[in-house]
């Protein structure tokens, strides 16, 4: 249903950084806030016209001061955010769970979406540039998320229906110390998904705004 989660920020650091932005975290936190990122796209109210994979706001607000750019099948958009805030980077991210019966999507019980979520995303290859730099990305995925559908959820279930499990699975990274200014990630997701050619560009432009003191 969601399919192929594509982010890429494009941007330059200012010229008197005297170290790149980190990145590095450990592989527990980065399944966390995959984990996170994930529950809150799937329980958003309101329907495709406010899910962010969708057509709602694409810029994900996350605990601890972090935004997700999680924009679906956009190859452009943009999130502004305030100095000391991190962006939590899922370059490819894809998800399997008990409410898409009938799809490659689906999953009946926890062993199911593990097997499912790793067998989707087998074929791709992802790279990642920050201003031109390489991005190191971390593939994670998920522990068995239980979910709670919203009354109005791009599913259309109701009832107990909306009640379930989703594993997600991805490429991903954290960004930290974005310095006031424009910037760039340029993604490239290549290979092959659900045995169809896969070879995707995608841009998300993260514009920081100084923090007021």
């Amino acid at each position: 249903m969601w399919r192929a989660l594509r982010i890429v920020v494009t941007g330059a650091f200012a010229m008197f950084l005297a170290a790149a932005p980190a990145v590095a975290q450990p592989t527990g936190g980065l399944e966390s806030r995959l984990a996170e990122l994930w529950s809150s796209v799937l329980e958003t109210p309101g329907g495709a016209a406010q899910n962010p994979v969708l057509e709602g706001d694409p810029c994900v607000d996350l605990r601890g001061r972090t935004v997700a750019p999680f924009g679906g099948l956009r190859e452009e958009l943009t999130c502004t955010v305030e100095e000391g805030t991190k962006i939590f980077v899922a370059a490819w991210s894809s998800e399997c769970s008990t409410f898409e019966a009938g799809t490659d999507y689906f999953g009946a019980d926890k062993a199911d979406l593990r097997a499912c979520a790793a067998r989707i995303d087998a074929g791709v290859t992802v790279e990642a540039t920050l201003d031109g730099a390489p991005l190191p990305l971390t593939e994670v995925t998920t522990r068995p998320l239980r979910i709670g559908l919203p009354a109005a959820n791009v599913f259309g279930l109701t009832g107990d229906a909306r009640r379930g499990l989703a594993v997600g699975h991805g490429w991903v990274a954290t960004v930290r110390g974005l310095q006031p200014g424009t910037h760039e990630i340029v993604i490239h997701s290549r290979g092959e998904y659900l045995d169809a050619p896969l070879d995707l560009h995608s841009t998300t432009t993260i514009v920081v705004r100084p923090r007021h003191t």
